[in-house]
């Protein structure tokens, strides 16, 4: 059987929340998904803030402060404090990898190309 080419999304990033039930965060291609489930369910997280041409690279997640997320972007880094806030340009650097310190969620962890 010859190979013909398709395009099959896969898992970009992945994070719970510390909370009980604990929320999950799942990025896919470029779509955003949550689950409260705990995976059994999922729908598609709005992006409020994010440009529409943006690719997403990752997403992180303040431990401390589970409400604030990060989506690194292909237009810079985000950042959105609650669920129903829109999401802020923090930085224009372009980020590939991220993460938020444990001990101070000051610290951002990033890297770039």
């Amino acid at each position: 059987m010859p190979w013909t080419e398709f395009t099959v999304p896969y898992v970009k990033s992945l994070i719970v929340t510390p909370d009980d039930p604990p929320l999950y965060y799942l990025l896919v291609g470029n779509v955003l998904y949550r689950s409260a489930d705990r995976g059994a369910t999922w729908s598609r997280e709005p992006l409020p803030g994010i440009p529409a041409e943006a690719e997403i690279a990752t997403v992180a997640m303040d431990y401390r402060h589970p409400q604030t997320m990060y989506l690194a972007t292909s237009q810079g880094l985000y950042r959105r404090e609650a669920d129903a806030e829109p999401w802020g340009l923090v930085n224009t650097m372009r980020v590939t990898a991220l993460a938020v310190d444990f001990l101070n969620p000051d610290i951002l962890w990033a890297g770039v190309p």
